[in-house]
């Protein structure tokens, strides 16, 4: 059974090693978010040791495109994820603000804009909430294969619309069910080419 983990490794590092062992021999799949703190491990060579340590273990690695092209050293998303999938990480997910997100895996691309809105108040926190959305969608649906994975970041994307339309967590704190529902929906629809 699925259990995603996000693990919040910055600062931490060798004793979220151990813990990120003991999860796996508990079968558990782990993800690493946004709050491996890259600039953390730049000076410090024993800590790039302990994060390439970590990244050995993490199946899902969700960061921001500044982040995984850092870590990589790789202007191209592309050539940053093979980068990515030789420190172990098999899926790649790259948050890339107001243009979408890019989902790499073993078996291809994926990609999806933004969810387009007129007026936006204040993006603070999109990004986590794209984090929260997607990962939540995952540990919801128990399944890691391409096509939750696909829709794991349409939620996450409809999700960080609604951040972005007031101030902090407001309006997360009065959505609806019926309206995610309905976000999603219409999402889906713009995105979808029939027939190509």
């Amino acid at each position: 059974m699925l259990d995603p983990v996000a693990a919040a490794l910055a600062g931490h590092s060798q004793r979220n090693a151990r813990l990120l062992a003991v999860l796996r021999d508990r079968g558990v799949d782990i993800t690493a978010p946004r709050e491996i703190d890259l600039h953390f491990f730049a000076p410090n060579l024993d800590s790039a040791i302990q994060l390439e340590a970590v990244l050995k273990e993490v199946d899902i690695l969700l960061v921001n495109d500044a982040e995984v092209r850092e870590l990589t050293q790789e202007h191209s998303l592309i050539k940053a994820y093979r980068k990515i999938q030789a420190m172990g990480p098999r899926i790649l997910v790259v948050k890339r603000g107001e243009y979408g997100v890019a989902l790499f895996t073993p078996t291809g691309i994926f990609a999806a804009p933004a969810y387009p809105l007129e007026n936006v108040f204040d993006p603070t926190g999109a990004g986590d909430t794209f984090a929260g959305g997607f990962l939540g969608y995952l540990a919801w649906i128990e399944r890691l294969d391409v096509t939750a994975l696909k829709h794991a970041a349409l939620v996450g994307s409809v999700m960080a619309s609604f951040t972005v339309e007031q101030f902090s967590t407001e309006r997360l704190e009065q959505i609806t069910q019926d309206e995610v529902r309905n976000r999603l929906s219409l999402f889906s629809d713009m995105i979808r080419v029939e027939d190509l």
